[in-house]
């Protein structure tokens, strides 16, 4: 699932600073011959500026943590 967690999240990029809506998700990974599940509990937190789009995404698999952001763009 995916709900939004914050509506003026402040997030700092190489790009720049940003006001984002943060959207919060929770899923399973599953394989699809069998439909068993591969990764359980995977968290992510994502932030999206308007008229920008995806400044910055944080993924909690496992134990394992990987963080994307935005370094910079063009209108």
């Amino acid at each position: 699932f995916m709900q939004i967690a914050g509506l003026q999240e402040i997030v700092s990029v190489p790009a720049g600073s940003f006001t984002c809506i943060r959207y919060d998700s929770h899923y399973q990974s599953l394989n699809a011959v069998n439909m068993s599940i591969l990764e359980d509990n995977i968290l992510g937190n994502h932030y999206v500026s308007v008229g920008i789009g995806r400044v910055k995404s944080i993924s909690f698999i496992s134990s394992s943590r990987e963080e994307l952001v935005l370094v910079s763009y063009r209108f």
